[in-house]
């Protein structure tokens, strides 16, 4: 009997090793499959600004500066376009490398985040 009960434990040994293997081969699998991206996504979109200025012989846009005030607020509207539809949740950063003299040394940089 203990010859009898000695193969019937390494057969339920072999069944459930069997079915463990399985089962974490098909988890590897799967987990795979589900986790991988796809990185080859096109991410050029076309970008259009309505600066509303006159354009010079140069190709400069001039902006009139109100010498009364200490600013000049001018509107610059823009799009993001992906094959002729609009883009949402789009990040956009605005740097000006500009600024002017007021007769000391003091000089206005712009860094805007939106």
């Amino acid at each position: 009997m203990n010859v009898y009960k000695a193969i019937t434990a390494l057969n339920s040994l072999k069944i459930n090793v069997e079915k463990l293997t399985k089962i974490v081969i098909t988890t590897l699998v799967s987990l795979i499959i589900i986790s991988c991206e796809d990185d080859n996504i096109d991410n050029h979109h076309e970008l259009s600004f309505d600066l509303k200025l006159t354009e010079d012989g140069r190709g400069y846009h001039r902006l009139k500066l109100n010498k009364d005030t200490w600013q000049t607020l001018h509107k610059v509207t823009g799009s993001i376009r992906d094959e002729g539809f609009g883009v949402e949740n789009f990040w956009v950063e605005w740097e000006s490398n500009l600024y002017w003299y007021i007769g000391d040394t003091l000089r206005i940089h712009c860094k805007k985040k939106f």
